[in-house]
Formats: C-alpha cells, structure tokens, sequence
C-alpha cells in the first residue's frame, strides 16, 4: 500500500484540476453542484471531506460516467487512494446543466423521438404548444439523450423569470460562463465563444420574449456553424431555419385524472 505522500492522490487537487479543466471557477462549479462556493473551497483544499450524496454530485458534474461514480466514491470521501485506471485515463467530461428528473419519463416515447429525429437534421427545434403540455420536460428529456452527441455543453436557459428582453443574451453567457471582456457586448462575446464549437442551448419558455430570442438565435446560428438549439414557446420564433414542434396534450388513461 506504500503510505509516501508522493504515492496518494487528493482528492481535492484532483477536483480542482477537473474543475479547472472544464473551464469553470469555484462559484460556477458549486452553483452547478449546488452547493457553497465556500464549501467547495474546503472540499478542494481538503480541508472537508464531503458525504456520500455530495461526493456523488462533484463527481457527476465533474464529468465522470456514471457507471465509474461508485468506483471512485471511497476515493472522493478520503478512504481509498484514486483507482489506478483513473490516473491514467479520464472519460471526457460531459458539460451541462441539466437538471436529474425525479419521476419517470413515460408516455411520452414518440414525441421524444420526433423531437430527436428533428434536431439531428435541423439546427433550429422549436417545442410548442399551451402552457402545462410538457415542452420543458421534453425538451430536457431530448438533451439528456443527446449529451454525449455535445462533448462542449449541454445548457439550459430559464427565461420563465427574465423579464427584460436586453438581457437575454446576457443571461446565456452567465448560465455557459463567457464573461465578456471592456466594451464587448454580452452577443459578440457569446458568438466568438461558439464560433467554432459543437454545443447545444436550450432556451426555455420563450414566448415572453419571442423578438429577442429570435434575434438571438438568428445571430448565433449564421455566425456559429456546429451549434444547434432547442426552445420551448407558446408560439415559434419564425426565422429561416426553425422547425416547429407543437406538443400534444398527453392522454390520460383515466378520465377522472386532472
């Protein structure tokens, strides 16, 4: 077991090298765990070691598959050394913030597949349909299913609190992480972020602020050639390219169900 320093792994170091890796800064990162900035100082700096359910959640937005989660769990609560197969080798991350459903995913197979169908061939995918039908939950259903098609991100943008439509664009670039730099606007820095990356974006409950996410839209994708976005809206956004999906209502076997 040879007990030298030199032979152990931290866990803590190697959190922070993955984290860094992803590009992402403390804050970031523990927002995507969710959990303190200053909690995750702690984990890194060893100075905590973090429970089981915590140390499952760093190792998941880390990027590690989740069939290696298990095996790499005793690393992350300090009672084991780090696997020798992960000193060697690293799945690629899988960027994204996509949130882990809590109830099954049924009924709801042929709409999902469509949707899937659509996004390997157009770059633009609008999910409409009344409010209540399940546009947010399919269309994070579809990009949980596409990640590994998206190496670079998966990102979901929540609109539904946004109120002001000069701050959309500012908003994608705070969900990816681009800062923009001196006088460059929140749009030009998120176009020369993606220029040339193979991401997908998610834009959820546009139809508040249809004129600005079409806009948004429409500049990214003829200045950014590997992205491809998906959008949920009462209405589609109606720019060249886009291909609306309406969601039907979900049958329900019962009719006594509400």
């Amino acid at each position: 077991m040879g007990d030298s320093e030199t032979t152990r792994s931290s866990f803590g170091k190697w959190l922070r090298q993955k984290r860094r890796a992803l590009d992402l800064t403390q804050e970031a990162f523990a927002d995507q765990v969710g959990c303190a900035r200053v909690t995750l100082r702690r984990i890194e700096s060893d100075a905590l070691k973090p429970s089981k359910e915590l140390a499952l959640l760093l190792l998941e937005k880390a990027g590690i598959l989740q069939h290696e989660r298990e095996a790499l769990l005793p690393f992350a609560r300090g009672l084991a050394d780090l696997p020798l197969k992960q000193t060697i080798s690293f799945p690629a991350p899988i960027r994204n913030n996509l949130p882990t459903s809590l109830t099954t995913f049924i009924g709801r197979e042929k709409e999902q597949f469509d949707v899937l169908q659509l996004i390997n061939k157009n770059r633009l995918v609008t999910l409409t349909g009344s409010g209540g039908v399940g546009k947010t939950r399919l269309s994070i259903q579809t990009a949980t299913d596409l990640l590994t098609e998206f190496p670079i991100g998966v990102w979901l943008v929540e609109l539904a609190p946004l109120t002001d439509p000069a701050l959309v664009p500012q908003s994608v670039c705070a969900v990816i992480g681009v800062k923009p730099d001196g006088d460059t606007s929140a749009l030009e820095a998120l176009t020369n972020y993606l220029r040339n990356k193979k991401l997908l974006l998610i834009l959820d409950n546009c139809e508040h602020l249809i004129d600005a996410c079409a806009q948004l839209c429409n500049s990214l994708l003829r200045s950014c050639p590997d992205l491809r976005i998906l959008t949920s809206s009462r209405e589609a956004l109606g720019i060249d390219g886009e291909r609306a999906y309406r969601v039907p209502s979900l049958s329900l076997p019962n009719s006594k169900a509400s």
